[in-house]
């Protein structure tokens, strides 16, 4: 059952009950754009779906697994943990700013040009999450 974010209360609960991601793991993540092409080849271009799944793993025998759908997708950045370092969050952030919700997780990577900490960060309309 999907879970809906919608207000502080609900992500404050829902970051409460995950501990802020803290000893969790992002699995693996999927893309839909809603652009596609059909089998007599015409195209349907517009991104419209926009949707990021994304899917953890913790260290808890109270919420060991979940996923996080992220609709409306305004932008996504990733930056794969380097393979000499471990990638368990030990906390991230989830808030809402100016009617959108974001998401703030630290890649462990640090910037060439500015020496500063790379952010893994998601930004969409809404988000929700279910247990898996």
């Amino acid at each position: 059952m999907w879970n809906e974010l919608e207000s502080e209360i609900e992500l404050e609960v829902f970051l409460r009950r995950i501990s802020c991601f803290h000893d969790s793991c992002l699995k693996s993540f999927s893309y839909v754009s809603g652009a596609y092409v059909s089998p007599d080849l015409s195209m349907y271009p517009l991104n419209d779906k926009r949707t990021l799944n994304m899917i953890f793993q913790r260290q808890s025998e109270d919420v060991a697994g979940f996923e996080l759908e992220f609709y409306g997708l305004r932008s996504f950045n990733f930056v794969p943990t380097d393979p000499r370092f471990t990638c368990e969050i030990e906390a991230a952030k989830m808030f809402f700013k100016d009617g959108y919700i974001h998401f703030e997780n630290d890649s462990c990577r640090v910037s060439e040009e500015n020496g500063r900490v790379i952010v893994n960060s998601v930004c969409a309309d809404g988000c929700r999450w279910r247990e898996i």
